[in-house]
């Protein structure tokens, strides 16, 4: 947009117009004293056509980032605005404006395009002028666009098929990407492996993915029959965003059906068992569907007997008899033979107690199981998993994709592999010493650096939240975990059995108080090696 001025915010009401169109922030990219001979005079306070307080005052937040015109910044100037902006859309919509609302506007939103979709330079500079006709004017303009796009590619990379990254290298790239509350929480651990412990983590406690991921891959005003691959496309309002989420959606292995499941489980309030025993393979969607049918038909038909509309084997009803008296009406009770299909329990919050013990064990033995595994993966978990880190280096929709997925050997083999990927491993030889001295024990973990002590930490409490209900795989698991971690071979491993003991003691710690490394070290007795 162009620049408004206290004027025309007035005669038009601008502040009510954001508020109805839900405008919440306000992002300038004048610089002050700007154009001061051209248009509306300029507030002596601020250097700008208008107050930024008069939009504050209001509730609508202000950000200034200033470009000389016709000008640019740098591409890392330009990246500071990005994740600003990329902030300020998920508080609300976002109006942007320079003095004409062409160059600098325009860049700023082609950039945000390129940070957010994932798309080419030129398919956002292209869409850009489409909507904003004769944006974008200069060449320093259109340069700056593809400089930020070189210096983010790089970033990008989750799982690199060239030249590998160290863990250090990859937290540095992170912290240019993330801005906010998440750069703050993963300033020294992975994004890709917090966020796969995560959901492994859920998933072994029966957790469902989060609702806010399900409209990302599920837009009912999705335009199916048009073709997205097509330029022409780009005209649509929907078609440029919907034209990079495509492959996504035509190769995800859930249905819309199955994700509608997904959010409907998560308003259950409380689960019935089946007469049959539940297999290990079922998946918690279809499980949670079953119980409720089961549940629903158990509650009418218990009703229904009550209210002597169903008959029941060994009770006669009193119209058969013909012997209705005032005594036998107030002692007529609901007497009915105990279904030998489901068992019987006083009330939903003992069958909902009955049921949180043994549905949670049994999803938690099929992610330990899966994150033990020491074998090579099958060809099919293989293929998702060389599909998942494609669109983890290609789209940034990638990660709700990633956040419904319910195959724990596929998130387990993408965090084995990522780990295994790296330029380096994660822990040296001198750094096994270190932790498995005999002097320090369990204290010592602490004196690794920092980027290496919490993304091991954040492992090592995803496992002990794994094994809580299944301790007998938790070595199996430790085991593995120390194969990623130091690239160890299998006639190898016996070495670090040292290693094992220091990482089992610290994710009995989190599993029991929740405590970091450096308070169990303090109460544990040392390691020795054996």
């Amino acid at each position: 947009m162009a620049r408004p001025s206290t004027q025309l915010i007035k005669r038009y009401s601008i502040i009510e117009q954001f508020h109805q169109l839900e405008i919440k922030s306000i992002i300038n990219m004048q610089l002050p004293g700007e154009h001061a001979h051209c248009g509306p005079p300029l507030e002596l306070e601020s250097g700008f056509t208008y107050s930024p307080h008069t939009f504050m005052e209001n509730g609508i937040f202000f950000y200034n980032f200033g470009m000389p015109d016709f000008g640019v910044s740098s591409p890392a100037g330009m990246l500071d605005a990005v994740k600003v902006l990329a902030f300020a859309v998920q508080e609300g919509r976002v109006a942007v404006h320079c003095h004409a609302g062409l160059g600098r506007t325009a860049v700023l939103i082609a950039c945000y395009l390129i940070y957010t979709l994932r798309v080419s330079p030129s398919e956002a500079i292209h869409y850009v002028r489409i909507k904003r006709p004769r944006s974008i004017q200069t060449r320093v303009q259109i340069d700056l666009v593809f400089a930020f796009a070189r210096l983010l590619a790089p970033q990008l990379v989750q799982y690199p098929a060239g030249a590998p990254f160290s863990l250090q290298q990859y937290l540095h790239r992170q912290r240019l990407l993330l801005h906010g509350e998440e750069a703050r929480v993963l300033r020294s651990v992975p994004k890709i492996v917090h966020f796969l412990c995560g959901r492994l983590t859920a998933m072994a406690w029966g957790r469902v993915p989060a609702r806010k991921f399900l409209p990302v891959l599920r837009d009912p005003a999705r335009p199916r029959k048009a073709s997205l691959s097509s330029v022409s496309s780009w005209d649509d309002p929907h078609g440029f965003l919907e034209r990079k989420r495509e492959v996504l959606l035509n190769k995800r292995s859930y249905s819309d059906a199955d994700l509608c499941k997904i959010a409907l489980s998560q308003d259950l309030d409380f689960v019935l068992t089946p007469s049959k025993e539940i297999p290990k393979d079922t998946t918690l969607e279809s499980r949670s569907n079953d119980q409720k049918l089961a549940g629903t038909g158990l509650n009418t038909h218990r009703k229904d007997q009550c209210n002597g509309k169903v008959k029941t084997r060994g009770v006669p009803s009193t119209a058969s008899r013909g012997m209705v008296t005032k005594n036998s009406a107030k002692r007529t009770r609901c007497m009915t033979k105990k279904n030998p299909a489901l068992p019987k329990f006083s009330s939903n919050v003992e069958l909902s107690r009955s049921q949180s013990s043994s549905v949670p064990a049994l999803e938690s033995q099929a992610v330990a199981k899966a994150m033990a595994e020491q074998d090579p993966p099958g060809e099919d978990v293989l293929l998702r998993v060389a599909l998942l880190q494609d669109e983890l280096n290609a789209s940034e929709c990638s990660w709700a994709i990633l956040a419904t997925e319910l195959d724990p050997a596929v998130l387990s083999c993408l965090l084995w592999a990522w780990l295994e990927k790296l330029k380096e491993p994660v822990l040296k030889g001198e750094d096994v010493e270190r932790i498995t001295s005999d002097t320090q024990g369990l204290s010592s973990f602490g004196l690794l650096e920092k980027a290496q002590e919490r993304t091991i930490s954040c492992i090592l409490r995803c496992v002990g939240q794994v094994t809580s209900l299944c301790p007998q795989l938790e070595g199996a698991v430790l085991w593995r975990l120390v194969r990623a971690l130091t690239r160890c071979s299998q006639d190898d491993m016996e070495q670090y059995a040292a290693l094992v003991q220091v990482f089992k003691a610290i994710a009995k710690g989190y599993r029991c108080h929740g405590s970091c490394p450096r308070s169990v070290g303090k109460d544990a007795q040392p390691v020795k090696k054996t």
